[in-house]
């Protein structure tokens, strides 16, 4: 059974034989209604905090799911560009891997079109000292043709 403040202000006590001083239990009854009245209102104030602590409860459950969600989501986006990155570094490695044997390749042929470059100038270099062995002892002979017809004229003469 409920009683509201009203209903204490409006109390009625039959009389007794020696019974109470009606204007004690009149004043007392208003007091206690007083009271309740104090209660009601302080209850309605707790019932309307409850109501707005469970609306900020949800709220914030509705953040804490966001925030979960947010944080599975960066992970997952961290965890999928470093698994990019990681294939990016890898495919850089082996391009710079082809690109650099390319250049290595290029460098030995290279290399071997001056090794045969070399060998082949050794060649003409030896073709031209033989070339000039054989001038010079052609002159060498002439020289000393000219020199026995000068000892041979003078001689003669």
């Amino acid at each position: 059974m409920e009683i509201s403040p009203a209903d204490v202000r409006k109390k009625q006590f039959r009389s007794a034989l020696r019974g109470v001083n009606p204007k004690e239990v009149r004043e007392f009854l208003y007091e206690v209604a007083i009271v309740l009245e104090g209660l009601y209102t302080e209850r309605e104030l707790f019932k309307s905090k409850v109501s707005e602590l469970e609306e900020r409860a949800t709220e914030f459950r509705q953040m804490e799911q966001v925030l979960t969600q947010t944080l599975e989501e960066a992970h997952e986006t961290a965890e999928r560009l470093r698994k990019s990155a990681k294939e990016d570094a890898e495919r850089i490695k082996a391009q710079a891997k082809k690109e650099a044997e390319t250049i290595l390749n290029h460098a030995k042929e290279e290399l071997e079109g001056i090794r045969a470059t070399i060998r082949s100038l050794n060649g003409q270099k030896l073709a031209f000292l033989e070339e000039m062995e054989t001038t010079i002892n052609s002159y060498r002979r002439i020289l000393e043709r000219l020199k026995d017809d000068t000892v041979t004229n003078e001689t003669t003469n």
